[in-house]
Parts: C-alpha cells; sequence; structure tokens
C-alpha cells in the first residue's frame, strides 16, 4: 500500500487519505506535491490540468462534461486515463448538463459522476503505478 495525500481547499470533500492537505497549501505547494506524486486520481477540475502541467500520471474522472473536449495536456510523458460516465445509461433526461447547467438551486439527481465505480478507478490507477 501507497501513502497517500489529499490536496485541495478547505470546504473539499474528504477521503481517507494518510496526510490530509486540504486548505493547508498554495497554489505552488499543491504543484510541488503533485509533482512528485506517483499517480493522482482527481474530478475534471484544475488539478487535472495541474497534474498534466507538472508531469504526473493521472486518472481523471469526469461529469457531463466531454473529456475529449476538457481533458488535460499531459507533460514530460506522463499518462492520462479518463474515466466518463455513460451518459445514455445515467442521465435521467437527454439534455446535457454541460452545455445546458440548471438554474438556480436545482441539483441534478444522479451526478452522472457517481456513476463511476470505485473498482473501476482503483484498475486504472494500478494500470499507472
Amino acid at each position: 500500500d501507497l501513502p497517500t495525500v489529499q490536496i485541495g481547499g478547505a470546504t473539499d470533500l474528504r477521503c481517507s487519505a494518510s496526510l490530509d492537505l486540504c486548505g493547508k497549501t498554495t497554489w505552488r505547494e499543491s504543484a510541488w506535491v503533485m509533482k512528485y506524486a506517483k499517480a493522482a486520481v482527481v474530478i475534471d477540475s484544475f488539478m487535472s490540468h495541474l497534474a498534466g502541467a507538472v508531469g504526473t500520471n493521472v486518472v481523471v474522472l469526469y461529469g457531463p462534461a466531454p473529456s475529449r473536449v476538457v481533458q488535460p495536456r499531459m507533460q514530460h510523458g506522463a499518462r492520462l486515463i479518463n474515466l466518463a460516465p455513460d451518459m445514455l445509461k445515467v442521465c435521467a433526461t437527454l439534455s446535457h448538463c454541460w452545455s445546458n447547467p440548471p438554474r438556480g438551486k436545482v441539483k441534478c439527481m444522479s451526478p452522472c459522476i457517481n456513476s463511476i465505480s470505485p473498482l473501476a478507478v482503483s484498475q486504472a490507477l494500478e494500470g499507472l503505478l
């Protein structure tokens, strides 16, 4: 087992990481942590692009945004695995959240990113290590 480190904002949801640095690092310090990680698991966010920029192998979990449009550019030979939901199976409507976001306080009743199984994430990560 490898030790895990969680970086991100102070209000981000927590996972059971060996070291929780959420809200405790600057952007530069987060980049340093990311650079020296063996691999990263992130959602489609700034952190995915940070991993690509510093050359860290990364598994990116997507919600409604199409990975082919928003995926990070990988540097220094780093590898990328994109995990995206099967939109036809998990979206309750034919409208696409990414291009047609809900207005006001309406939230998606079944966030598609939650349809990506922990097993799929674990297998993807193992493929990068």
